[in-house]
């Protein structure tokens, strides 16, 4: 308590150091989320860690006021906000995932992927087959085959079976190897091998 309050007494003046982050992080302590707020709005070498910061011990009114400057911030800074509006279940997270999937930075796709595989929803497949189909990235393809994948839907095989007739051999691959990867999760997969073992015999 003596150390939280030195902490928040600090901030009134000055930005934490990365020991009172930590301290904030391991607290919870939501005292210290307006004055985060504002050291964020006057300190740009801080940034990230203040919006990891708030990621932990934030709500959804932090998330929002974010989205204001998100176009204008680093890839870094992007991904950690997007796992924010992930974290908080906000509904702006599809739309920027939707946005993330379409770029060639390997973390914010990552992070895109991750969100829509732990939603699951119909319009989160949605995204992941447009990002499928229209991004021109290998990265992106990785990423969201493996997500196409993991939820195994009729929407997602879909996509995969159209992909496979793809002119591009790196996209044919992905779609390819996603859907063996469905076929092998399947709970008849054992049986369907252990036939083919015997047809061989």
């Amino acid at each position: 308590e003596l150390a939280m309050q030195y902490t928040l007494d600090r901030m009134e003046r000055s930005p934490p150091t990365s020991e009172m982050m930590q301290l904030l992080q391991r607290t919870r302590d939501r005292r210290a989320v307006p004055l985060l707020l504002a050291h964020f709005e006057k300190s740009k070498s801080s940034r990230s860690a203040i919006i990891g910061t708030l990621a932990q011990i934030g709500d959804q009114s932090g998330a929002d006021k974010f989205l204001k400057q998100y176009s204008s911030w680093s890839t870094n800074e992007k991904t950690i906000v997007l796992n924010m509006l992930r974290q908080f279940r906000s509904p702006k997270f599809r739309e920027l995932a939707g946005e993330a999937l379409l770029t060639k930075d390997s973390s914010l796709i990552r992070a895109a992927c991750q969100g829509l595989q732990e939603d699951g929803s119909t319009k989160a497949i949605e995204l992941l087959v447009n990002g499928f189909e229209k991004s021109k990235s290998t990265t992106a393809w990785s990423y969201i085959s493996n997500a196409l994948s993991y939820l195994g839907t009729n929407e997602a095989r879909a996509a995969l079976q159209k992909a496979t007739q793809s002119k591009d051999a790196n996209r044919r691959n992905y779609a390819v190897n996603a859907l063996r990867n469905i076929r092998q999760r399947s709970p008849g997969y054992q049986y369907i091998y252990q036939a083919q073992q015997f047809d061989r015999q």
